[in-house]
């Protein structure tokens, strides 16, 4: 496999990838988007809304959930956890 380009993280950004299971799209390969970033030196975590939090989304568009609050919430929580 072909060695990402360390490069593009150089601004250490801190990047969060939220997946619900009703997003069928992104959520089942999702990982190995987090896993390409952290190989080239950046610092992506994964949240799947189900397993990791116990809320279930409503999809791809999550600004217009339902519980968008509840995901809001999470993003602040680790947004406030970053150094």
């Amino acid at each position: 496999a072909p060695v990402p380009d360390k490069r593009i993280f150089k601004l250490g950004i801190p990047i969060l990838g939220i997946v619900s299971p009703q997003s069928p799209m992104f959520t089942p390969s999702y990982h190995c988007t987090i896993d390409f970033i952290n190989q080239a030196g950046g610092n992506a975590t994964l949240l799947r809304l189900k397993e990791d939090a116990g809320i279930d989304g409503e999809g791809h568009f999550m600004q217009g959930s339902y519980n968008n609050g509840e995901i809001a919430q999470l993003m602040i929580e680790w947004m406030q956890k970053i150094e």
